[in-house]
């Protein structure tokens, strides 16, 4: 076992050094440079745990190789979880992401929970790996990289790394809304034999669904919390858009998701909209939302997973949540900007393209490039 396992570690050795050199040689912008600190320092921890491991069994004492083993999988763990998601996006680094990442690190610098955080930006559907173990991954599609109107969408996903930051708070506020829950489906009557377990398995599957559910309508308040109106089209149009599953998901689907129907959120975001004063917006995109419904033939059904009792109880924790999670707010000077020229913060900035393609969608591209250009020059300066 102990030329097996020396093998091992030296591969492992092998590899994480080949990692090193490749992290150290990756040409990326300013924005990346402390999440790459932090990733190598990963690496070097890994390194010293595979020497470690060698001078341990230098000593050729059978009794250690168990532990010397445990120590060689974890590393090799750690190894792939940086090798397939937290070293890639150093490695394929491009210039057309520094206006993501010029957002990232505005959002990051607004709150003091985050301000010294780590980050980075990788290929996919919008997303974050919010591990407080390692630096804050997010997902972006390559498409809206360099674009305007969806980059909004990215305060929902900073909105889960509030949520880690927070987490016994978030957690209390939660569970407190699962006992909500819990009691409003209840059953009023207790069956007997199959139909009696079949009524409490799916109440305690929704329960523990709403667990995940909650940290969604939460991410979607801080999104409107800091991005306004800008916020609220990009999520309302993107979702409008995926199919008929963002309106209508069968039960025994839905109760295995992580995210609660896109229809039940867009009803959340639309009141919430109202009561922060954009109204006329709010109501726009919920006369959008109803018209796409129609052209899809569905109609509003949570398919028994949702009763109205709920939907102040939740509007109560989320204010509670955003009480706890402190997240910047929009101004109503950028929530009101039409302007590119005539607004100098990256929230005015998203705004105002939202209105500027609304207007007129056949110069906005040109309008668009201009204002990405100037954003960039001044982060540079």
């Amino acid at each position: 076992m102990r030329t097996e396992l020396t093998l091992s570690n030296e591969d492992l050795n092998h590899q994480i050094g080949v990692l090193q050199q490749l992290l150290g040689a990756a040409r990326i912008p300013g924005e990346l440079t402390a999440y790459r600190s932090e990733i190598e320092a990963v690496c070097e921890e890994l390194r010293r745990q595979v020497r470690r491991n060698l001078k341990d069994l230098s000593y050729d004492h059978p009794d250690t190789f168990e532990n010397v083993l445990r120590q060689t999988q974890r590393v090799m763990t750690e190894l792939e979880v940086i090798n397939a998601h937290y070293a890639g996006c150093l490695l394929r680094s491009r210039s057309d992401d520094r206006l993501a990442l010029i957002v990232l690190r505005w959002l990051h610098d607004e709150h003091p929970k985050t301000a010294r955080r780590a980050f980075a930006l990788s290929d996919g559907q919008f997303a974050i790996y919010p591990d407080l173990r390692y630096p804050s991954l997010f997902f972006l599609p390559c498409s809206r990289r360099r674009t305007l109107l969806y980059l909004p969408l990215l305060f929902h996903e900073f909105g889960h790394l509030l949520y880690a930051v927070h987490r016994p708070e978030m957690d209390d506020l939660v569970h407190d809304f699962q006992e909500v829950v819990a009691n409003v489906f209840a059953p009023t009557t207790r069956r007997q034999g199959p139909s009696a377990v079949q009524q409490d398995t799916f109440q305690a599957q929704l329960v523990l669904a709403f667990y995940s559910w909650c940290q969604e309508f939460f991410c979607d308040a801080v999104g409107l919390r800091i991005g306004g109106p800008a916020f609220l089209r990009s999520f309302v149009n993107y979702f409008r858009l995926q199919g008929a599953h963002a309106f209508y998901v069968p039960r025994d689907r839905l109760i295995q998701r992580e995210h609660p129907v896109g229809w039940l959120r867009v009803r959340s975001l639309i009141h919430r909209a109202k009561g922060m004063g954009f109204d006329g917006v709010a109501d726009q995109l919920d006369r959008e939302w109803h018209e796409t419904a129609n052209l899809l033939h569905v109609a509003e059904d949570y398919v028994g997973t949702w009763s109205d009792e709920l939907f102040a109880p939740l509007q109560r924790m989320l204010d509670d949540m955003l009480v706890e999670a402190a997240a910047r707010v929009i101004t109503e000077e950028e929530a009101s900007a039409t302007d590119f020229a005539r607004t100098k913060s990256l929230v005015g900035m998203l705004n105002a393209s939202w209105v500027c393609f609304e207007q007129d969608s056949t110069l906005y591209a040109k309008k668009e490039l201009t204002a990405i250009s100037s954003t960039e020059r001044g982060c540079a300066a």
